[in-house]
């Protein structure tokens, strides 16, 4: 897919990558097998397209004051993810904050990407590899925003974790792909 679209208590989170380049929801069973029992059964995974210049956007519907999200690797290169915050949509306006993560761990292993900013209207985050051609080849799980002027209780917090991982299997029943119990 290109793009998907999650809408949970008035907040839509928009996905999609530069250059308009495919990503893919994986089942994490089967070949995807160890991968963090926090990661639930299914990942975003942009590996079956990686390369220079197709990191991912992701607008907000609302202004947020923090995100983060997961990410890990095979562990076939050292990877650094770099996470960015903008005031405007599609990675526009001003650069609010950036961090930058490196990653050389051998899997399954798997770390955190976050930033704290008041005003967050779209992230960017691209990752960079140290094996030629394998750029942007790290997989993603739990990305929580947190909504500017509003403390989210332990449940708000919770349905936020969850609603990617509801909203990823509703794209899968969508496009037909066949569900594993």
């Amino acid at each position: 897919m290109t793009s998907l679209s999650l809408s949970n208590s008035g907040l839509t989170i928009s996905i999609s990558r530069t250059s308009s380049t495919h990503f893919d929801i994986v089942d994490n069973n089967g070949n995807q097998a160890g991968k963090s029992a926090s990661f639930g059964n299914r990942s975003l995974d942009p590996f079956f397209s990686p390369g220079p210049n197709t990191g991912f956007i992701v607008n907000f519907s609302s202004a947020l004051s923090a995100f983060q999200l997961s990410f890990g690797d095979y562990g076939q290169d050292a990877e650094t993810l770099t996470l960015n915050a903008y005031s405007g949509l599609n990675g526009t306006g001003t650069l609010l904050g950036t961090t930058t993560v490196g990653y050389d761990s051998a899997f399954p292993t798997f770390d955190t990407a976050s930033l704290t900013v008041a005003g967050i209207k779209s992230v960017t985050w691209n990752g960079t590899s140290s094996a030629e051609g394998f750029d942007n080849s790290l997989f993603y799980d739990n990305l929580t925003a947190t909504v500017t002027n509003r403390v989210p209780d332990t449940g708000t917090t919770a349905l936020l974790l969850g609603l990617g991982m509801v909203g990823l299997v509703g794209v899968r029943r969508a496009l037909g792909l066949q569900e594993q119990v």
